[in-house]
């Protein structure tokens, strides 16, 4: 037998997606930047850019800037897909890249009655990640970083107590 062999090189290529996120941390209503560093193959041009932001929305930019506001709480997976002029697919995924918080301020007190000159208990019942604790008593006084702190009251009256909360991430919230 005759035999022939042909060789012949192919090519096999495709896009990267990549991506980076600007601020991707914060209180609810924050609007997250999106950077697409995505490479071609240094063949075929990307031509589609599709973003899912892991909050149930998934739209097609091709031309930044890429924004996305989150309003409502969570950890979300954010996923860039790429697909460029060949018809060749690349995916890219973050998860948890975005967090978004939305501290409760609220407060009970054993002692909404009391005498002159005791003190007044107050206990936080807030939710929230890390949260800074700070009161007003109106009384003059304040307390920066009690949970559960005490404020004496030498006149008789009726006093507005204020409680604002901040997260780790500085998302306020405040009740009186």
């Amino acid at each position: 037998g005759c035999t022939d062999t042909v060789t012949r090189a192919i090519g096999v290529g495709g896009p990267r997606a990549a991506f980076t996120a600007i601020n991707p941390t914060g209180c609810v209503g924050n609007t997250v930047n999106f950077t697409d560093n995505s490479l071609t193959d240094g063949v075929n041009a990307i031509v589609s850019r599709m973003w899912s932001f892991g909050d149930g929305v998934t739209q097609a930019f091709n031309t930044p800037p890429v924004s996305h506001q989150y309003n409502t709480t969570g950890f979300f997976n954010v996923v860039l897909t790429v697909t460029d002029a060949a018809g060749c697919v690349d995916s890219m995924v973050q998860n948890s890249l975005v967090v978004t918080t939305r501290p409760s301020a609220s407060f009970t007190s054993p002692d909404s009655l009391s005498c002159p000159g005791r003190n007044v208990q107050f206990l936080t019942t807030s939710t929230g990640v890390n949260l800074v604790h700070s009161w007003t008593f109106g009384n003059g006084q304040t307390n920066v970083g009690a949970a559960n702190p005490r404020s004496t009251y030498t006149v008789p009256g009726q006093y507005d107590v204020k409680l604002v909360v901040r997260d780790r991430y500085g998302c306020p919230d405040s009740v009186t």
